[in-house]
């Protein structure tokens, strides 16, 4: 575990980043971001093509980046973000797309309104899979025995006693565990997803 695990993954690729940071912002955005572009139909190469231009956009302006403390701020500007490639994407394109001309404006449109259908569902989904993403990233940090520990009593809301006399440990380690793991999550998602587990 490196020295900066105290810090979100934001402000770590706001101040000195790591590879290993932007490794793990890629393997937690890049399969949304698709996701969400194909629910507008965009192709598969597409997708692709505009996720590795939005990372790199993202390379360039997360130092100036300036989360204003509202829920949402950082998904909303990675959208943003999307919506110029997929812009640029269209307009810097000599042969026809996919998507015929009158189309375009129309899905662009779409994209740029926060109370779209798609926006909607991207707004909605995005903590879901953002918090399993970290929750996967997060996990290896951990013994068995305290993962599993964090695990029942978060994400199957059982009490300290009962998980402590299943796995064998004291109640004072079983709270201790799910702490840490919490404390871990939270580090890592403060600016992207706002975790409310307790």
């Amino acid at each position: 575990m490196n020295s900066n695990t105290s810090l979100s993954l934001l402000s770590r690729l706001s101040q000195q980043p790591q590879e290993s940071d932007w490794r793990r912002l890629f393997d937690i955005y890049s399969p949304l971001m698709r996701q969400w572009m194909a629910g507008y139909g965009i192709a598969e190469t597409d997708a692709a093509d505009i996720s590795q231009d939005v990372f790199q956009t993202l390379l360039r302006e997360i130092p100036t980046f300036e989360h204003n403390g509202h829920a949402g701020a950082f998904r909303r500007w990675l959208r943003t973000i999307m919506v110029h490639r997929i812009k640029w994407m269209w307009r810097s394109r000599k042969r026809e797309t996919q998507v015929a001309e009158t189309g375009r404006d129309t899905i662009l449109a779409s994209m740029e309104d926060p109370n779209s259908d798609p926006n909607r569902i991207w707004d909605a989904e995005h903590d879901v899979f953002v918090a399993q993403r970290l929750l996967r990233l997060v996990e290896p940090r951990f013994t068995l025995s305290s993962w599993e520990a964090f695990r029942m009593q978060v994400m199957e809301g059982e009490k300290a006693l009962p998980v402590a006399e299943k796995l064998g440990m004291t109640v004072n380690a079983v709270l201790v565990a799910k702490s840490r793991v919490l404390k871990a999550l939270r580090d890592e998602a403060t600016g992207l997803i706002d975790l409310d587990w307790k």
